[in-house]
């Protein structure tokens, strides 16, 4: 999928005026490893990945990740921190499971990551819940997956795996405060990942016509806005934060407060908070049946070309929803074009006091 950069100044206040939120531009998150001790019992240590680090000087290591993005709601409370380009691997000196690309989640109190388990990709999987005072334990799917690999049926969802503590950066007065400096100093980026401040990703509904056939209605939610003016609507949504990189053509972008809803005679679907994740050719939402919060699921397989096709888990839901068999996986319902603005290229550094 190919990205278009808003290569042009950028106005950070217009993503809080249009959508109640604030873009995350850097920050860390440490997370205390108070189960080092347990895994080692096991025979499991712990290695950084990326960018990350591991400082082993106290009690219990803390290991830091990099914030990459993100977006931050009205009032406080980060909803989304990234931390693309590091990670966990945990090893016993025969199998290996990778933990990456972390993505907090306070809305759904869930840690979310790229899992790979001896070379073998699993997943964009929920790896952690998140409890109070930022408690880290295993979801029960995690936990079954560490248990198995590593041959340690004692290591269950209900142990603390560590606390995370993160430090997110939203201050842009701040921000533009050092660039204007004539002794500024160079912003400090995680390697090869650059924060996004704005942009807007737009959604040729090219299968208005079908879901209308099915008297299946779209309208916007939030501060997204369908313009039916062409033969096919064109949904918009901005984009609230995010990461492109580390890699080329890599990206999560974020759109927090907006979405989609589809309505008919048996109810409505509502879409909110879509994440488009290049890396994986996904794009996430926050869904909810009849006012009834089903969680934050894949819902569309993101082609090259920015096509949008149906995931079978969408698929599934809408067909119960409206009672109809006519949606199917891999159904196209689009073409989505983000324009995504990163941060300018501006100089500042920032370290945890």
């Amino acid at each position: 999928m190919t990205l278009e950069t808003i290569q042009q100044a950028y106005d950070p206040r217009q993503t809080e005026q249009e959508s109640g939120t604030e873009p995350i531009i850097g920050g860390d998150t440490s997370v205390t490893l108070t189960s080092a001790a347990a895994l080692q019992s096991f025979g499991i240590s712990v290695a950084p990945l990326g960018s990350a680090t591991v400082d082993a000087s106290g009690v219990d290591p803390v290991a830091t990740f990099n914030i990459t993005g993100g977006t931050e709601s009205a009032g406080g409370g980060a909803d989304i921190i990234l931390h693309q380009g590091s990670g966990l691997e945990l090893s016993d000196g025969v199998s290996t499971i990778d933990l990456s690309d972390f993505r907090i989640d306070t809305a759904n109190l869930v840690v979310v990551a790229n899992v790979t388990v001896d070379d073998t990709a699993a997943g964009n999987l929920p790896v952690f819940d998140l409890g109070p005072g930022g408690a880290l334990t295993l979801t029960d799917a995690a936990a079954n997956v560490v248990s198995d690999t590593f041959a340690a049926p004692d290591i269950t969802s209900s142990e603390i795996i560590g606390l995370a503590s993160p430090t997110p950066i939203i201050d842009f007065a701040c921000l533009h405060g050092y660039c204007a400096g004539a002794d500024s100093m160079q912003f400090v980026n995680p390697p090869d990942t650059q924060p996004l401040v704005g942009g807007e990703t737009s959604v040729t509904l090219t299968a208005a016509p079908a879901l209308q056939s099915l008297n299946i209605d779209v309208s916007p939610l939030g501060s997204g806005l369908i313009d039916a003016s062409s033969a096919d609507p064109v949904a918009q949504f901005p984009i609230t934060g995010g990461t492109l990189g580390p890699d080329a053509g890599e990206a999560v972008i974020l759109h927090q407060a907006s979405g989609l809803r589809l309505s008919g005679s048996g109810g409505s679907v509502d879409l909110s908070d879509l994440l488009v994740d290049t890396q994986n050719h996904l794009v996430d939402a926050n869904v909810s049946a009849n006012d009834f919060l089903v969680g934050n699921v894949a819902v569309f397989d993101l082609g090259q070309d920015g096509t949008l096709s149906l995931t079978s888990d969408a698929a599934r839901l809408l067909d119960s929803t409206f009672g109809t068999s006519a949606l199917s996986a891999g159904q196209s319902i689009g073409f989505a074009a983000p324009s995504p603005a990163p941060l300018p290229n501006c100089t500042l550094a920032w370290r945890r006091p």
